[in-house]
């Protein structure tokens, strides 16, 4: 069994549980955002200060916040990602293309 046909029985299996179950999907991704802002803002801290005129950090002003405001950033958008994704899977009944640009553009 390959990583994709993993990830295609996850997401199926998701998308038949009900309410609260994506409810704590959605909410284990925002966890899983913040897990991951939090380095991400560590280390555009640390580019900034070692590359200071030639960060892209600093020039498109952003990851200008503290490591934890970037963690709360991530984790905010994954949770309405994941929210929005699986509003929308309920609504259209499948996972397309047109769900996930909704759910991209919403967070």
């Amino acid at each position: 069994m390959n990583f994709k046909e993993l990830e295609n029985g996850y997401r199926n299996w998701v998308s038949k549980q009900s309410f609260p179950v994506q409810v704590t999907v959605s909410v284990s991704n925002a966890i899983r955002g913040a897990a991951f802002g939090g380095p991400v803002g560590a280390a555009a801290q640390v580019a900034g200060h070692i590359f200071p005129h030639h960060s892209l950090a600093i020039k498109s002003k952003a990851f200008l916040g503290t490591p934890m405001e970037e963690a709360r950033v991530f984790a905010a958008a994954r949770g309405i990602n994941a929210s929005i994704a699986c509003v929308m899977k309920r609504i259209r009944g499948k996972e397309d293309v047109q769900t996930t640009m909704a759910a991209v553009l919403v967070s």
